[in-house]
């Protein structure tokens, strides 16, 4: 009988191998810290392999796209077959997710094959949920402006308000406009302009700014990498006002560099900033491929130039460096991925991104050398500069922003730098002090991250600074940069005028943390408050300045009053609603007359029909 057993064990085929994931670290349903998390997994009876081979393919709650991740020779982790800073390859168990905002997500683990297919059987995927905590916040707080926006990275404010700025994946420009007395932001439907990108890994349109004469000739920077040939340029445009919105003139773009490599996808640089000597800083990265371009004073690789904003020549009183390209500034860098200029000191302020340790602040000298890929963070070689401040592990640092007399924040914060950064989504802030501010007296967190990573923060003209957090495909919020229990500060204007028959409307814009609210004295018996809006209709007996109304924003911190008249008139002809004062609001008694005559020219015309035809 044994004998039979065994030879029914050896002729049964063998027990199928099944392909099966299992993530290890964080557990099922785990609370865990805003900032990089690092999920740990075991994989059975399947290779994780080089592109082209078996693999994981990683997803992020309902984004259809798979990050795939990568072992053996690459160790990488690509997303449509560029790498993606949204999850790195830690280990072959192991990958970092960054830039994950507050609250619930599912991270989908799925195993595929060599042709990107993903493995059908129920053991081949791994579903995690987590909740990223909203972590302790520093002194400083978001406050959301204008959310549902795609990928934005730079922005740039007009002295008139209106923000424009990059989508990186469709390379369409984008402005919102800026209403003063509301202090709210409106995005325009249309794009100011579409330049064809190639979007993959880091490429796309990345760089924008303004002309310091911009209210005059309209004239706009950007850099952006061209689908065809895939490298990187940078143009200005002219903008103009064609009916209701901000365009670019029709073939307007100017060329002022193009050609520069983008070999590998990644470290392409791309901000632009105009100096207070008149002259266009940009930023160019070492193109990912090829470390030893940051070193060659040949090319514009991992440099930062100074040229003319008309030709996109070298600027007069550049250093030299021994090399061909006259355009360069300073030399050694890998990716800067920002900088700005001290309003008070004229120094420039420029983050690093480094090769996985070593992240920096660094205060750029003209002719000087950073050291990449020689050195990297604080090395005290004497031939290269030191960054004043460096993170290992990597933060990605992106935005950077000095903090000028005319913010509206404590003059404790002003003359400082804001650093921003993507991987954990959170602001820095760095108190400069010794001989022209140029050394580091005291680091903080100023916000302590949990809206996604951050790409860009910039102070507007209103002295307000804001940000775009939680950047990435189809995804992103504009937001400001409030105080933390700090007292309201009521921002907004009310209009001056009402219209008889015209609804008035006015919501309240204040600052201040924790919640405000608001208390009102002195209104008319049309006007109500409900929340932060004022709204109401008047009549022709309400015909005069209607008193002197107080409003009140408070908080356990304080409070804040803004006390106006209100003069209400008689609509004039063609309503009132459409003046820019009003509640913007046409009643129906203001189209009656019009719709009357629309009624009798149709009588007309029929009359004139039906005579013609007898």
């Amino acid at each position: 009988m044994l004998r039979y057993f065994l030879l029914l064990v050896l002729a049964a085929p063998a027990f199928a191998q099944v392909p099966t994931i299992n993530v290890t670290s964080p557990a099922q349903s785990a609370s865990v810290a805003a900032g990089p998390l690092v999920v740990q997994f075991t994989v059975s009876n399947h290779t994780i392999g080089n592109p082209g081979q078996s693999h994981l393919a990683i997803y992020v709650d309902t984004d259809p796209v798979a990050n795939r991740f990568y072992n053996g020779s690459t160790n990488e982790v690509l997303r449509s077959g560029a790498h993606t800073h949204f999850i790195h390859w830690v280990a072959a168990d192991s990958a970092q997710f960054n830039g994950l905002s507050s609250g619930a997500h599912t991270l989908r683990f799925t195993l595929a094959d060599g042709s990107n297919n993903d493995l059908a059987n129920t053991e081949a995927t791994f579903n995690l949920n987590i909740t990223v905590q909203t972590p302790t916040p520093g002194d400083m707080t978001l406050t959301q402006v204008v959310p549902g926006l795609n990928f934005p990275v730079a922005m740039a404010f007009a002295p008139d308000g209106r923000l424009f700025y990059t989508e990186k994946s469709t390379g369409n420009m984008r402005v919102m406009n800026y209403n003063s007395g509301t202090q709210a932001f409106t995005l325009q439907a249309a794009s100011v302009f579409n330049v064809s990108v190639d979007s993959a890994s880091e490429r796309g349109l990345l760089g924008v700014c303004l002309d310091p004469n911009f209210g005059s000739n309209g004239y706009l920077y950007c850099y952006y990498t061209r689908s065809s040939p895939i490298v990187n340029r940078f143009s200005r445009f002219t903008l103009t006002t064609s009916g209701p919105d901000t365009v670019a003139v029709g073939g307007s773009e100017l060329v002022l560099l193009d050609n520069i490599p983008s070999p590998a996808g990644n470290h392409n640089g791309g901000n632009l900033h105009f100096g207070q000597d008149g002259f266009l800083y940009v930023t160019i990265g070492d193109g990912g491929a090829t470390s030893s371009n940051s070193q060659n004073a040949n090319n514009v690789l991992g440099k930062i130039l100074r040229i003319s904003s008309s030709t996109g020549a070298a600027a007069p009183g550049n250093p030299g460096f021994g090399g061909t390209e006259p355009r360069l500034w300073c030399l050694g860098l890998r990716n800067s991925f920002d900088f700005c200029f001290h309003p008070d000191t004229g120094d420039l302020w420029a983050t690093e991104n480094g090769p996985g340790s070593d992240d920096e602040l660094n205060r750029i000298v003209a002719g000087s050398n950073y050291g990449w890929p020689t050195v990297t963070g604080i090395a005290g070689n004497p031939s290269f500069v030191d960054p004043i401040a460096e993170y290992t592990p990597t933060i990605a640092p992106t935005g950077i922003v000095a903090v000028s007399d005319n913010a509206n924040y404590p003059v404790q914060y002003h003359h400082n730098l804001l650093m921003a950064d993507f991987n954990t989504g959170r602001v820095r802030r760095y108190v400069l002090t010794g001989l022209g501010l140029a050394q580091l007296g005291a680091q903080s967190i100023a916000y302590n991250g949990g809206n996604g990573g951050i790409t860009d923060i910039e102070e507007a003209p209103n002295g307000w600074i804001y940000l775009f957090a939680g950047a990435g495909p189809g995804g992103g919020t504009l937001y400001r940069l409030d105080l933390v229990n700090a007292p309201p500060n009521i921002i907004s204007t009310p209009p001056a005028n009402a219209y008889v028959g015209v609804n008035y409307s006015y919501t309240i814009q204040a600052t201040g943390s924790p919640t405000i609210s608001f208390s009102s004295m002195g209104l008319p018996a049309w006007l109500t408050l409900s929340g932060n809006t004022l709204s109401g209709t008047p009549s022709a007996a309400d015909l005069g300045v209607s008193g002197s109304i107080t409003i009140t924003a408070t908080n356990t911190n304080g409070n804040d009053s803004q006390v106006f008249t209100i003069n209400v008139q008689t609509a004039p002809a063609g309503g009132g609603g459409n003046d820019s004062d009003d509640g913007g609001c046409t009643t129906a008694a203001n189209v009656a007359p019009w719709l009357a005559l629309a009624a009798l020219c149709g009588l007309l015309a029929a009359w004139r029909t039906r005579r013609a035809s007898t």
